[in-house]
């Protein structure tokens, strides 16, 4: 395209100096000639050869294979994008699977070990008097923990209290930390290994002050506090290990103390025999096994 437009302004320019030399050959019997000077410019036109069959045809050729390249390229990268799409679809389906498989995995290895994991429950009665003197009520019991599971429960302890309350009080905060505490406690000297169906007793004998028993009645506005009235309950749980699990495991416990017509314990008529009193489950909270 630039050789043809070269070309046309040479035929131009060349055209324009043959009129411009003509004009005063038409009137050359009034003007005397005038010869250009040596200097002057002249007009050179390159004309190029014309292409040869074989070249366009060369050329031609080279235009097919860069339109056939290009479409290779457009196909590969369209591939490309398909493969990437059904590559992602098949991480996404085989993530799917492989989390169904594990959380089936999970599902039956809890399972199993649920069934074959000890259980350990536990038999509270009171087995002396009931007391009570200027230091508060004192009274004696035997814990019978049970394993009731399929595999050996190991450091077994008990870790009761007496605490301050009647049927409506929530003791699971206060049971928590007797817990939590026992569980933390690598010094406790009576544990014990207990077996599948078997079951031991162990007498722990406990006290509560009168302090702690009047502290009861300050949650409520009394004119005057019941002095004849004694609000206790136990509390606690038993705390365990076994060998597949890495953590603690515990039953919970909470009993209300009470006179055998349901009635809380009064300190006139101190001493309680046994048989006066009893346990009864305590209603808010308290009982758990984990």
């Amino acid at each position: 395209m630039g050789i043809l437009v070269g070309y046309l302004l040479g035929i131009l320019t060349a055209s324009k100096h043959k009129d411009q030399h003509a004009s005063p050959n038409a009137d050359s019997s009034n003007t005397p000639q005038r010869q250009p000077p040596s200097d002057w410019p002249l007009s050179v036109v390159c004309i190029p050869p014309p292409k040869s069959e074989e070249e366009y045809a060369e050329e031609n050729k080279k235009k097919r294979r860069e339109t056939i390249k290009f479409r290779v390229e457009l196909i590969g990268a369209f591939v490309l994008i398909i493969y990437t799409f059904f590559t992602i679809l098949m991480w996404h389906a085989n993530k799917k699977s492989a989390d169904a498989a594990k959380s089936a995995a999970d599902t039956a290895a809890k399972q199993l070990e649920l069934t074959s994991r000890p259980w350990v429950d536990i038999d509270v009665s009171i087995t002396s008097p009931v007391t009570y003197d200027s230091n508060g009520m004192h009274v004696s019991f035997t814990f019978a923990p049970k394993n009731i599971g399929q595999s050996p429960a190991q450091d077994v302890s008990i870790a009761p209290k007496l605490v301050p309350g009647s049927m409506g009080t929530d003791v699971r905060e206060m049971q928590k930390r007797i817990c939590d505490n026992r569980a933390a406690a690598s010094d406790e000297p009576l544990r014990y290994v207990l077996f599948p169906d078997r079951s031991y007793k162990q007498e722990i004998t406990m006290g509560i002050t009168d302090t702690e028993i009047n502290s009861q009645w300050s949650k409520f506005e009394l004119r005057q506090k019941p002095n004849d009235l004694i609000p206790v309950l136990i509390i606690g749980c038993v705390d365990y290990t076994y060998d597949s699990s890495p953590r603690h495991h515990q039953t919970g416990f909470a009993f209300d103390i009470l006179m055998k017509d349901r009635r809380i314990l009064l300190k006139s008529k101190m001493p309680l025999q046994p048989d006066s009193v009893g346990l009864m489950e305590h209603s808010f909270g308290g009982h758990f096994a984990n």
